[in-house]
């Protein structure tokens, strides 16, 4: 129960810092062997793999680690984890996996392009203006209602922990 507990207190904490189409990605790295592992077991399935959370493609990659039941997840797995052998402190790795399956759980249908990353443009335009403008009133909806829906998992966590 009180990895149930620590999910849904990580999902609310990645939730809470979200901005724009890829929210601020707030898992702490495992460490280099293990994200080695991680990245060759994705490169194999996806060229574009990537564990760059402002990256358009870090979405698909995570759910390669992170979609259970699926042809993929079996063979990252299998190769990520026979990588892993060799990697010191598995909790680590623990503790990683299930922060960052929290956070895309309630990210996996985002959608993100490179066209809507955030750019620093030297622009003076008012059509520029009023398009930034619209798109941060965008954002800013997008993300209070994924607030509101980790609220609403972090509750029923709660709800199940305390009536088990």
């Amino acid at each position: 129960m009180r990895s149930l507990t620590l999910v849904a207190l990580s999902t609310l904490a990645a939730a809470v810092s979200a901005q724009n189409c890829n929210p601020t990605y707030n898992t702490t790295s495992a460490g280099p062997c293990f994200a080695n592992c991680n990245e060759k077991a994705g490169k194999e399935l996806y060229s574009d793999w990537t564990n760059d959370s402002t990256s358009p493609h870090f979405l698909k990659s995570l759910s390669f680690m992170c979609n259970k039941g699926t042809s993929e997840y079996m063979a990252f797995m299998t190769t990520a984890g026979m990588c892993m052998v060799s990697c010191s402190n598995p909790e680590l790795f623990s503790t990683e996996f299930a922060s960052a399956c929290a956070w895309w759980q309630v990210h996996r249908n985002d959608t993100c392009s490179l066209s809507n990353q955030t750019t620093t443009s030297n622009s003076t335009s008012s059509n520029s203006s009023s398009s930034q403008s619209s798109t941060a009133k965008t954002s800013l909806a997008s993300s209070h209602a994924n607030n509101l829906q980790v609220y609403v998992m972090a509750a029923a966590a709660a709800a199940t922990y305390f009536l088990i």
